[in-house]
Formats: C-alpha cells, sequence, structure tokens
C-alpha cells in the first residue's frame, strides 16, 4: 500500500467515525440523514436559508460536492430538486383528525405553560419570522414551529422555539424560573408594560 492510499484510507476512517449513520454512503446521489455528528449540522442550506436539523434528509451541493443541501420530504425542502430544475411537491399527509389534533394542543396549551405565561404561536408559511435564528438551538423558525416572540418590549423581533413536539423547548430552557432583565437578542434591558405602552 502507497502513503497515499493509506493516507486516503485513513481519511476514510476518520469520516466513518465522526458520523457514523452517513459512514456507507459514498454516491452523490445517495441521501444522508443528518445526525449529532454530521459536520452540516446547524449549518445553512445554500439554497433554502434553513439551519440543518437532526433527523433532515440532506444530498451534497451539485455546485461544491463538500457541501450540503435539503432534500427532505417530511419537510418539503426540495433544495437539491430546484438546483435540478425539477419542481418537486411533498405528497399529501394524511391529515389528521382535526378533533384530536385540536384536543391535543389545547391539552399540551392547558397543561404545558411556557415559563413566565407568554404565548406561543405556531410560525405561518410566508411568515416574517421564518428563517430567523433562535438563540438558544441556533436553528432557524420553519413554518409550522410553535415560537414565542420575545417579550422584552423592544421590538426587536426575536423569537424562540418553544416546540415540544420537535424537542426544541428552548424557550422554557432559557427562562428557566427566573425573572428576566435582559433582552436574548440585543442585551437591552426589558421595558415594563408602562413604558411599552408610553
Amino acid at each position: 500500500m502507497t502513503p497515499d492510499e493509506l493516507a486516503q484510507q485513513l481519511r476514510r476512517g476518520l469520516e466513518m467515525a465522526r458520523d457514523p449513520q452517513n459512514a456507507h454512503v459514498s454516491s452523490p446521489n445517495e441521501l444522508r440523514i443528518t445526525t449529532v455528528y454530521s459536520p452540516w449540522l446547524l449549518q445553512i442550506c445554500a439554497v433554502c436559508r434553513h439551519t440543518f436539523r437532526e433527523g433532515d434528509q440532506v444530498l451534497p451541493d451539485p455546485r461544491h460536492l463538500a457541501r450540503m443541501v435539503h432534500e427532505d420530504e417530511p419537510t418539503a425542502l426540495f433544495c437539491a430538486s430546484r438546483l435540478a430544475g425539477v419542481r418537486r411537491t411533498a405528497p399529501p399527509a394524511a391529515a389528521p383528525n382535526q378533533s384530536i389534533y385540536a384536543a391535543f394542543l389545547q391539552g399540551l396549551q392547558t397543561h404545558w405553560h411556557p415559563a413566565g405565561d407568554v404565548q406561543t404561536i405556531t410560525a405561518a408559511a410566508h411568515a416574517e419570522l421564518i428563517r430567523r435564528k433562535c438563540p438558544i438551538c441556533r436553528h432557524t423558525v420553519r413554518a409550522g414551529d410553535m415560537v414565542v416572540l420575545c417579550p422584552c418590549g423592544n421590538k426587536c423581533g426575536g423569537v424562540f422555539h418553544q416546540d415540544p413536539m420537535r424537542h426544541l423547548t428552548c424557550w422554557d430552557t432559557w427562562k428557566r424560573g427566573r425573572a428576566l432583565q435582559y433582552c436574548a437578542f440585543t442585551g437591552a434591558a426589558f421595558r415594563s408594560q408602562g413604558e411599552e405602552d408610553a
């Protein structure tokens, strides 16, 4: 074995050890699953501008094979297809039983209050807060994510995830039962209710 072949085998072994779930994938056309060990975790997709989350399906960017882009059916982020000029849409998901879904959400709101009694909202597909980054998990807000708007009173535009169904309870993590005095986004002091109304 030549020194170059040995070095290549060593590099391949290190790659396999770093991200074992994707170690067997070598073809640029084969999907990879984002794990906590994936080097692209938390990086931003060059096409949709969303961060890569654990569980996202990705393919190498054909323009730069060392970089990944989404090709994730569950979230309908078909970035690799867009680059190839293919228009894909997610197959219609089985519609949840609306009454069961509504009851579940009501139960969640009733028994899992976000710390500090703030209101959670669900990010709409074209809302202004889409792609804003949560300061705790550092992931971008996607359509359907449940979030809390920063209550600092300074109109900072910040959002925290508060989405137990996606295991993103960032607001509760940050608040932790303490009285907040400073904005997590700007560092400015919280404004009192009287100041907000003025």
